[in-house]
């Protein structure tokens, strides 16, 4: 399946920890865009190289 690239725009809405924007299937970050409670820790993991990247 292809995947966004990762330099696409995107907006991700969380209320309580649960994702409530919508997100494409492909979502480069999101493991599993349909799991919408794990999504701000999948999301977490997908950004994580950019943090370690500027260090």
């Amino acid at each position: 399946m292809d995947r966004i690239p990762q330099d696409a725009m995107r907006k991700y809405v969380f209320r309580e920890n649960y994702l409530i924007s919508d997100v494409e299937a492909t979502d480069w970050y999101l493991a599993d865009p349909e799991d919408r409670a794990g999504a701000w820790r999948n999301l977490a993991l997908g950004l994580e190289h950019l943090h370690q990247s500027q260090c």
